[in-house]
């Protein structure tokens, strides 16, 4: 019988090793150097391999971006800046900015230990303003990615619309989980958020600024894709103050233990207590009430801070339409609270 295979030869050389053998560093590992300061130019870091250009022969971040910073006696992390404008491509790394890391106020003479930043036409990478505490104030005219204002513990952020080309105000939206896990502080959105707004609230305020200007469609069931939060808003929301403007989307409130969510009445475009209740998750134990005078100051101090905030940049009409939407008082509004206490609520986790 002939075999099929033919004979095995052995190896009539040394053996060659399958890898590289590991060449050992050549020089010390080296340091952090710690948050970067900005003073009266660009955002740069003090030493290090960071200082050479993204893009040699272009300009970087300057002033003209980061309006109002000049002399503020704050550090900060770069973090997750990017490009959006007509000079460059969109997406592209530009510079960066933003968590917070404000130190060692105590030891710079005379400084305001409170800083304001101000950003125009850009789009803030993932993560912008996480873990940030009370001394960030910053305000985005553009837009930002997924995660800002994560675990907050303080602050503020306002993301609103920024001007295109042809001088029309663009944008205004927030990525995925905007404001999750908050603890404290004031955040702002004038468009359209991802899914998971406001997820894990635990203490911080919102405002979701987009408002209906049509009616609304529910023919097939509440729909993502047409709502202004895009599913899942305010889930597992243990404390704190929400106020949404517009649409809030299908699947909201799941596993809400805590805290208050505002929405506006719009009867003429059909959102109305029955388009809420439509909009609720299957598992969200809420009840919806009509928002009446104890809920006029928390519904009025956070409306008001947005409609400040609208005219800082500029935009008198959005802030006159925040102005009637406030005078008309909380009437206009619908309160979702938890219908059940803490403890009767822990058999409702999906996790």
């Amino acid at each position: 019988r002939v075999s099929a295979t033919r004979p095995r030869v052995p190896a009539t050389g040394p053996r060659v090793p399958a890898t590289r053998p590991r060449v050992p560093a050549t020089g010390p590992p080296v340091p952090a150097t710690g948050p970067l300061v900005h003073a009266t130019g660009p955002l740069i870091p003090a030493t290090g391999h960071a200082t050479r250009p993204l893009h040699p022969g272009r300009p970087p971040a300057s002033r003209a971006l980061l309006t109002g910073a000049a002399g503020a006696a704050v550090r900060w992390r770069l973090y997750g800046l990017r490009e959006a404008t007509r000079a460059h491509a969109p997406g592209e790394l530009h510079g960066q900015v933003l968590a917070h890391a404000p130190v060692d106020r105590g030891a710079i003479q005379g400084a305001d230990p409170h800083s304001a930043l101000r950003i125009r036409g850009q789009v803030a990478g993932n993560g912008c303003a996480a873990f940030a505490a009370a001394d960030l104030d910053l305000r985005i005219e553009g837009g930002v990615q997924d995660g800002a204002a994560k675990c907050a513990a303080g602050g503020r952020l306002a993301v609103l619309k920024g001007k295109g080309s042809g001088g029309a105000r663009l944008d205004g939206s927030a990525g995925k989980g905007f404001a999750y896990g908050a603890q404290r502080g004031t955040f702002f959105v004038q468009g359209v958020a991802d899914s998971r707004f406001c997820i894990r609230l635990s203490g911080a305020r919102a405002v979701a600024g987009a408002r209906l200007t049509a009616s609304i469609d529910d023919a097939g069931g509440p729909q993502a894709a047409r709502a202004h939060l895009k599913g899942f808003a305010f889930e597992y929301m243990t404390a704190g103050v929400a106020v949404v403007l517009g649409d809030p989307g299908p699947w909201c409130c799941a596993g809400m233990t805590g805290g208050v969510v505002y929405v506006k009445r719009w009867p003429e475009f059909g959102l109305d207590e029955a388009a809420l209740r439509r909009r609720l998750a299957l598992g969200a134990q809420v009840r919806i009430r009509a928002a009446g005078p104890r809920d006029a100051a928390a519904l009025g101090d956070l409306l008001a801070a947005y409609r400040a905030e609208l005219e800082a940049s500029g935009q008198p009409a959005e802030a006159a339409e925040v102005a009637r939407i406030l005078a008309a008082g909380p009437a206009c509004f619908m309160a979702v609270e938890p219908a059940l206490s803490p403890v009767a609520t822990e058999v409702m986790s999906t996790e």
